[in-house]
């Protein structure tokens, strides 16, 4: 646990220190990479991994002056885009391809309606971010070494190729409004789209009812942390606090 929230924690003060555009996505790579028990990624899978968020993303940015341009052909694209990038997640287990497809066919496009050189920020900061906080974990990693979790005894079932194509279907059925709303004002709904993903992915109703409530439960309970944070840090505004607080 203590290692999680050293490299969280360094990871924060690098990306706000540095002053890194989105700084705030650093941290949240970094808990993201170290909250499983195992070493950190080496150095050719870090360059797969980013040579994978690069040539996603990078798909928004083509989407761009359709959206301007031809919106109708776009949306179907998009809709097109998106069931594809599920159906990688749901019925081919490329999740970390299949999500950053996801972000590529909805919120790099979107935010290039607003400004090209905006998106472009948007995938600098994802990669920077990845870097960054692959790179606390490998300072932090040795110093507070953790042996991998041992493998389950039952792997779960996999879902048929009916169930896969439902559920991609329905995903793309649900995020689809949403990105119509982000359209309208990308920079106040970016953040609903990836946890209507997250909804419409589940394999069942009952699973997607049981995130839905975990969202909207970790989103509220997320918010008070974020104000007591706040508060606390008022007490003495430093980098250093910061960090102290994260950990």
């Amino acid at each position: 646990m203590f290692r999680l929230s050293s490299v969280a924690a360094l990871a924060l003060a690098i990306a706000y220190g540095l002053q890194l555009p989105l700084p705030f996505l650093v941290p949240l790579f970094a808990f993201m990479f170290a909250a499983a028990p195992a070493p950190p990624m080496g150095a050719k899978s870090l360059f797969g991994l980013l040579l994978v968020v690069i040539v996603t993303l990078s798909i928004g940015l083509l989407l761009i002056p359709m959206l301007l341009h031809y919106q109708l052909t776009a949306i179907l694209v998009v809709a097109v885009g998106l069931y594809f990038s599920s159906y990688l997640t749901l019925n081919m287990g490329k999740a970390i391809f299949g999500t950053f497809l996801t972000v590529g066919f909805t919120l790099i496009s979107a935010a290039g309606t607003v400004s090209f050189s905006m998106a472009l920020m948007v995938i600098q900061s994802l990669v920077i971010g990845i870097t960054v906080a692959v790179f606390c974990h490998w300072m932090i990693y040795p110093w507070l070494p953790e042996d991998p979790a041992p493998a389950g005894k039952v792997a779960a079932k996999p879902s048929t190729p009916e169930q896969s194509n439902w559920i991609a279907l329905r995903s793309t059925i649900i995020v689809l409004p949403v990105y119509w709303v982000v359209l309208v004002n990308p920079a106040a709904y970016m953040s609903v789209v990836m946890k209507a993903v997250l909804l419409g992915q589940q394999s069942s109703t009952i699973d997607a009812k049981s995130a839905g409530v975990e969202l909207l439960g970790s989103t509220a309970l997320g918010g008070v942390f974020a104000v007591f944070f706040w508060m606390v840090l008022g007490i003495y505004t430093n980098l250093w606090m910061f960090f102290l607080w994260m950990l």
